[in-house]
């Protein structure tokens, strides 16, 4: 009964708060990066605006085994125009996997049997979405949902694979206004395509 009582909040938990407890693990050590992997940041270092809390949350896509895609906004001194940037890996989870400052990242990946379509949605956002039609930054307002520029972190990785997959990969939305939140991004995918979490990375 105590088994399947601590089973039932550890599923509500996770609901709740779309994050799935597991052992720690090291971004350096342990994980080893995909194109196409999803990195979900927890935490005070958590917010693409730049202020503390995590207001809105942040997600990347890895497009190598070294670096990842992502619209930070203006953390790091960045500029809001033409936001995308490719970060290497390292970089990433030393400013959003921190155990003193409580942070983390879930990392997710789509399932198996879709590893290629994760590939070219990586390949597709850095040539397309970032060395030819790099987007401006804006939440509010952040244009039509369809439309390239402005977008946001989120936005960002959900258009990749909308682009080139439509609807058999993410599901469309009716209002054109509709936010794709970095916590809410997992649940836009159709079944074929959810992404699997796979680790929860909490150092460098």
């Amino acid at each position: 009964m105590q088994k399947q009582l601590l089973f039932g909040l550890t599923v509500a938990l996770t609901v709740l708060t779309g994050t799935v407890s597991a052992r720690a693990a090291s971004a350096t050590k342990s994980y080893k990066m995909q194109p196409g992997d999803l990195l979900v940041a927890h935490g005070t270092n958590a917010n693409s605006l730049g202020g503390v809390g995590g207001m809105f949350g942040h997600v990347a896509m890895a497009t190598t085994a070294n670096y990842v895609i992502e619209m930070p906004g203006e953390n790091y001194g960045y500029s809001l125009k033409r936001n995308a940037h490719v970060t290497p890996k390292k970089t990433f989870f030393t400013r959003h996997a921190s155990p003193i400052a409580g942070s983390w990242v879930d990392v997710y990946r789509l399932p198996k049997v879709k590893q290629q379509a994760a590939k070219q949605a990586a390949l597709s956002a850095y040539q397309n979405m970032y060395k030819k039609n790099n987007p401006d930054y804006a939440i509010l307002p952040a244009g039509a949902l369809y439309q390239s520029s402005p977008s946001y972190c989120s936005k960002f990785i959900y258009l990749a694979f909308y682009n080139l997959f439509g609807t058999r990969a993410v599901k469309q939305f009716n209002t054109t206004l509709h936010f794709v939140s970095p916590y809410g991004l997992n649940s836009t995918f159709t079944t074929a395509y959810k992404p699997r979490f796979l680790s929860k990375i909490t150092t460098p």
